[in-house]
């Protein structure tokens, strides 16, 4: 007997939320599981199986294209999604893509109707910031990490996540609440000056912003170590990538250097950020 929608979704408050994923090849070899989801999943019929099936026989076989789908299933087994994927041919190089795109109108996953009763958006925030929990609370790496907040009345107004190993104060991840009456005031500034108190009576003899040339960091900083990369192309179908990572780079030091330019991608930044932020009631 199959649970109702009703039941499902409180069944899904109650279970684990993890997602597994396996990626699948041969056509075949997903073929029942994808028809039976696609006559329940939010979808098109650009994502029907038979669609895409044919696609690959008649078109994408001669090309050369290799599926790639991707399935994933929640903890208790149900399928939460497929992505038909590929990896077709592209000149000297292999491009990853939606399967059968040039002649799909809709090129999208098929989802689980209750996809997003199951796996909310802070659900998508939360596994971000896993292996930053993961690292806090493990007990083998417990002793490496320092987490702090400063807090005025109720509210937790900044944050830090840093990491003590060495005799040093590594500074990771900082972050204050823009929505708080006190972010006028510069609560990141203040919490900083106590993450310095603390590393001093601890005794540690450095405190490493690490990588970053912000601008903030000079009024404290009485050294600066230089880091250096290469990249560098194995073969002549890699030396487009590494021209192109060379001129991302370029980029972002000229960026960051810039102060007008830098305040501007920071004020963007912060402003795209609000704007895709959930919603909370």
């Amino acid at each position: 007997m199959l649970p109702t929608a009703a039941g499902r979704r409180e069944a899904g408050r109650e279970a684990p939320h993890d997602l597994n994923l396996r990626i699948h090849g041969d056509l075949a070899n997903v073929e029942a599981e994808w028809r039976r989801f696609e006559a329940v999943a939010d979808c098109t019929v650009f994502q029907t199986f038979d669609w895409l099936a044919a696609w690959h026989r008649h078109i994408g076989l001669r090309a050369r294209v290799q599926p790639a789908v991707a399935v994933g299933r929640f903890a208790d087994g149900d399928t939460a999604f497929i992505v038909p994927l590929c990896i077709a041919p592209h000149g000297p190089a292999r491009r990853l893509c939606w399967l059968g795109q040039e002649l799909c109108d809709y090129n999208a996953p098929l989802l689980a109707r209750d996809f997003f009763e199951r796996v909310t958006a802070e659900r998508f925030l939360d596994i971000w910031r896993e292996f930053f929990l993961d690292l806090a609370t493990n007990p083998q790496t417990r002793q490496l990490v320092h987490v702090a907040r400063l807090q005025v009345g109720a509210d937790a107004v900044a944050a830090n996540f840093g990491v003590v190993f060495g005799g040093c104060y590594y500074h990771v991840l900082a972050s204050y609440c823009e929505d708080s009456r006190a972010a006028h005031f510069g609560p990141g500034a203040l919490h900083l000056r106590e993450l310095l108190k603390y590393a001093i009576e601890r005794g540690l003899q450095r405190f490493d912003f690490t990588i970053g040339d912000e601008r903030y960091k000079l009024e404290w900083c009485d050294s600066s170590l230089k880091l250096y990369d290469h990249a560098a192309a194995a073969t002549w179908r890699g030396w487009p990538a590494a021209r192109a990572a060379a001129a991302r780079r370029r980029l972002k030091r000229l960026i960051k250097q810039t102060p007008w330019v830098w305040n501007a991608v920071s004020a963007a930044r912060t402003a795209l950020g609000a704007y895709s932020r959930p919603a909370r009631p």
